[in-house]
């Protein structure tokens, strides 16, 4: 194709110089979204004290010391993001780990690496330039809301990103904010991004420019807090300089090298299969940086790149993650060599729609497929058909369904008592179970989970404090189990997303791990097509990368020492004269036993047509 587009998540932020008496937001928001407030500090500053830990309230040096306690007054409410138009300086990598071995989160975000005072780079912190420390961000907790959505400081907004094929080439495709594709548009519509590039010029002379481009795809849209550069570089209030941008697609690996370079400013982080691939971290001014997929030869002669787990013929996550925290300048160009994206297979969380059966994570809480087919199902589940979102105000639960849901004890489907419930509770094996012990907000009679004590009907109560946690008993008192809905990391577990979601396998799986190829469990929907744990490609197993079947009884093609015959799908046992499904032969004249009902009259086996056996080949008697 002569282009191709990506999905992008945008999500617009405000940053630390934004206060209440300077905040001019024109934007579809008010005022409020963007700036801190008092429970925001707090949730930020505890997030991980849990865990005995809180790198958000002191500085950590360069030996990984944590020093003094942070200047808080700089993140008062009040003010916009901590970690956007603060900090910076330099590149700024290894805070996320090492090429081709740091992996991401387990919701598929990335999260620093506790060697991060190790990474390749120190800063000035702009409110304290006596002290130099690591990394260009605050703590873990303010980066967590980079990439995820955060309902008080920033504002999700979907888009695309064209990127053109470059014409002297056979499969490279670029997007450059200096010479953007023709007709690529910014989020809004009103302008291409040519367009802005006119706008935001700032000359220097009648010969220089401080800037000829900007790349600047939310602009006039989103929070828009009205602010401009105390540089030279931008000018324009409607600029809106403060955001990230993630892409997500998928690619197939055919065998072959293709690379990835990226050339922009600020942070960047781009990851193949769950590893990250590009480290371009830090806030600085434009950098360029590439890697390559290599064709290396595995198991079976199979082509392959050992670093980051990819084989011939298998579909793999390609992630973006990108920040502009700095207004002074914003370039961004991306290009793609041998990385053409597939068109299905594209991961649930930007592909999936409301209505298609599947639970798109982060933007779904529900998904029961066809709106009107299934309204009385939607209905029972209390979901959303416009939205999916759960409409009751627990989201985690629907009490009377009959399934025993995060957040409930017990439920006895009494939904399904209902008629205009009873056929749909019957196509979904839902019953109405009676127990006195249950009461219709579906917990149990007489219990009060989280007072500390196990009360009738509950498995365990360490309190509500330790319950949260989950590590030994849930927040419904019910022991811990792979499907409750909850990630017990102590467990082993990676992700739950509850019985339902994990049988179907495309986020989570009955394991409560991440789907992969070798665990066992065939994910279509990720573009698997057997998964025997095995997967080395010999006979009767998966093939490596999980795309393929090695030899096997079944395939049609006779495998020597391994089988006596093969007709593929024919294979049937029983048949006279036919394959059985083990490859063995079925029933057959020669084989010495006389199959009378197949109008076999005699069966010398081998000696068949012989002088002296009287029989014929056909296994008919020979009459002299």
């Amino acid at each position: 194709p002569d282009t191709i587009e990506l999905p992008v998540t945008f999500r617009d932020f405000k940053g630390i110089d934004v206060t209440a008496s300077n905040d001019n937001s024109k934007g579809t928001n008010n005022e409020d979204i963007g700036r801190a407030d008092d429970a925001w500090i707090k949730k930020i500053k505890n997030k991980y004290s849990a865990f005995g830990w809180n790198d958000c309230e002191r500085w950590q040096d360069v030996t990984g010391a944590q020093g003094k306690k942070y200047p808080m007054n700089k993140i008062k409410a009040g003010n916009g993001h901590p970690d956007f138009e603060n900090f910076g300086g330099n590149l700024c990598t290894g805070i996320l780990g090492t090429e081709g071995i740091g992996i991401l989160g387990r919701d598929g975000k990335p999260v620093l690496t506790n060697q991060r005072y190790k990474a390749a780079c120190t800063t000035v912190v702009n409110d304290n330039p006596s002290k130099t420390v690591k990394t260009h961000l605050l703590c873990q907790a303010s980066f967590d809301t980079w990439y995820r959505d955060d309902a008080k400081m920033n504002l999700n907004i979907p888009g695309t990103l064209l990127l053109a094929k470059d014409k002297d080439t056979r499969d490279t495709y670029v997007f450059d904010s200096d010479n953007p594709p023709a007709g690529a548009k910014i989020v809004s519509g009103k302008f291409t991004y040519a367009e802005i590039n006119n706008k935001l010029q700032i000359k220097k002379d009648n010969t220089q420019y401080y800037t000829k481009s900007y790349f600047a795809p939310l602009y006039d849209f989103g929070l828009n807090e009205g602010i401009v550069s105390e540089s030279n570089y931008l000018k324009d209030e409607n600029a809106n300089g403060s955001f990230t941008t993630e892409i997500h697609t998928t690619i197939q690996y055919r065998g072959n090298v293709a690379t990835l370079e990226f050339s922009g400013d600020d942070d960047v982080w781009v990851y193949l299969n769950n590893r990250l691939f590009v480290d371009v971290g830090g806030m600085h001014s434009a950098v360029t940086k590439s890697n390559s997929i290599k064709v290396e030869t595995c198991q079976n002669g199979q082509k392959c790149d050992k670093t980051f787990g990819l084989y011939d013929g298998g579909i793999y996550d390609l992630k973006l993650f990108h920040a502009e925290r700095a207004r002074s300048g914003s370039n961004f160009k991306l290009t793609l060599t041998g990385f053409v994206p597939t068109a299905k297979n594209v991961p649930s969380d930007f592909k999936s729609v409301c209505g298609d059966g599947i639970v798109a994570v982060g933007r779904e809480e529900c998904d029961y497929g066809d709106k009107n087919k299934n309204a009385a199902l939607y209905k029972l589940m209390s979901c959303d058909p416009k939205t999916c979102k759960k409409v009751e105000n627990n989201p985690l639960k629907t009490c009377g369904n009959g399934i025993v849901e995060p957040g409930e004890m017990c439920d006895t489907g009494f939904l399904c008592k209902e008629a205009k419930y009873q056929k749909i509770c019957e196509q979904y094996g839902l019953k109405f179970v009676k127990d006195e012990n249950c009461s219709n907000e579906c917990t149990i009679k007489g219990s009060d989970c989280g007072n500390g004590k196990a009360d009738p009907g509950e498995d365990c109560d360490l309190g509500k404090t330790e319950n949260d946690k989950g590590k030994e008993c849930t927040p419904d008192c019910k022991l811990p189990r792979c499907g409750d809905g909850y990630v017990n990391s102590a467990k082993g577990e990676e992700c739950d997303m509850g019985d339902v979601e994990n049988a179907k396998g495309i986020v989570c799986t009955e394991k409560c791990k991440f789907p992969y190829c070798g665990d066992g469990i065939v994910s279509e929907y990720n573009g698997e097509v057997c998964d025997d744990g095995i997967n080395d490609g010999s006979y009767g197993h998966c093939g490596i990368g999980c795309t393929s079947w090695g030899p096997r009884c079944g395939d049609g093609i006779v495998d020597a020492g391994k089988e006596e015959c093969d007709n593929g799908a024919a294979n049937k046992d029983g048949k006279y004269g036919g394959c059985t499904t083990s490859c063995t032969w079925g029933p057959r004249c020669g084989d010495g036993i006389v199959q009378e009902g197949d109008n076999e009259e005699c069966d010398e086996g081998a000696n068949n047509g012989k002088p002296g056996s009287g029989c014929t080949v056909a296994c008919r008697m020979i009459v002299n």
